[in-house]
């Protein structure tokens, strides 16, 4: 039985224990992914503002629109209208703000399309992994397309109109430091949280024997309980009686009631029936051995669980055993 009850124990506290790892871990897996997506569109839009203010427009490159390569990129300038360098907040660690060094790290490429869809201008000085050629063909898969937003392979791509109103500004992002950065946080919580369940099943089942041994008492104490009842029962109904066993169970506590037929009943009241040794008449001692201390036993029981037993006599030949634990 105990080592059943041990075995139940130990399932029960490690499923609950997955439970809240798991729980732990997506949260963090959660919270991790959509801080860096927020951290990836400030950047993206921080570099959609400034290719929208400061990339050349149709009319500056009308004499050579054939020579984008020649174009020095834009620089990015400090506004003037920024605020003072305030301390990071909490607000501030599930949504970033994007410093210039920032963006300057960011690995991306831009370009300049007019109104009627040519490309006119392409800067791919901010990233090594793309050439102008290829570059060329990113844009040109994506002009006209009327979700402004969209991905090719590790490429996150947004288009937004120029500050003149002379055709769109389209920022290609190289996202594949943000999926390695996702699946890293992932891998490590997975290691992480798998020690951490090991240890807690070593844990359980060091301690699963301590933890149930009043578990496995109870149990006991309760089935020595109803079969001193029983037992009693059995001893004492002739052979033309009954006996009538119920358990229920109430809101804070549990009723057992053994109510059997007796031939003559005891020449003392029922409660003293749970004295140590009590022995009734001559006649039942010699045929059935008294009591004995079989319901003293059962009396001790129920006052360990701070529970009450009475005995009653009812009807013509009938006693009543009532447990209230």
């Amino acid at each position: 039985m105990i080592k059943t009850l041990q075995k139940k124990f130990i399932i029960t506290a490690m499923a609950a224990i997955t439970v809240l790892i798991l729980v732990l871990l997506g949260t963090i897996n959660c919270i991790n992914i959509w801080r860096v997506h927020n951290e990836s569109d400030n950047t993206m839009n921080m570099l959609l503002d400034t290719e929208s203010k400061n990339a050349p427009s149709p009319m500056d490159n009308a004499e050579a629109p054939e020579k984008p390569a020649d174009m020095q990129p834009p620089e990015y300038m400090a506004n003037p209208n920024d605020e003072p360098y305030k301390k990071p907040g909490m607000k501030d660690i599930f949504n970033p703000a994007i410093s210039e060094d920032m963006v300057m790290a960011a690995r991306y490429f831009s370009a300049r399309v007019d109104s009627d869809g040519n490309i006119v201008y392409i800067d791919v000085s901010h990233i090594s992994s793309v050439d102008e050629a290829e570059a060329m063909e990113y844009v040109q898969q994506v002009i006209g397309d009327s979700s402004k937003e969209g991905s090719f392979d590790n490429l996150h791509y947004q288009i937004r109109d120029s500050a003149d109103g002379q055709g769109n500004v389209i920022v290609f992002l190289n996202v594949s430091n943000i999926r390695r950065t996702i699946l890293s946080v992932l891998i490590i919580s997975i290691i992480i949280g798998l020690v951490g369940w090991i240890l807690m099943l070593l844990l359980v089942v060091g301690l699963s024997k301590h933890a149930i041994r009043p578990i496995a008492a109870n149990k006991e104490h309760m089935t020595q309980l109803i079969n001193i009842l029983m037992d009693n029962a059995i001893k004492y109904t002739p052979e033309d009686g009954h006996i009538r066993f119920t358990l229920h169970g109430g809101h804070h506590n549990c009723i057992i009631k053994c109510q059997n037929s007796c031939e003559t009943f005891p020449d003392v009241p029922a409660g003293r029936l749970f004295d140590r040794f009590y022995r009734g008449d001559s006649a039942r001692t010699q045929k059935n051995g008294g009591y004995g201390i079989g319901l003293s036993v059962a009396k001790a029981i129920a006052e360990m669980y701070k529970g009450k037993i009475s005995a009653e006599y009812v009807g013509d030949g009938e006693i009543i055993f009532k447990v209230v634990i």
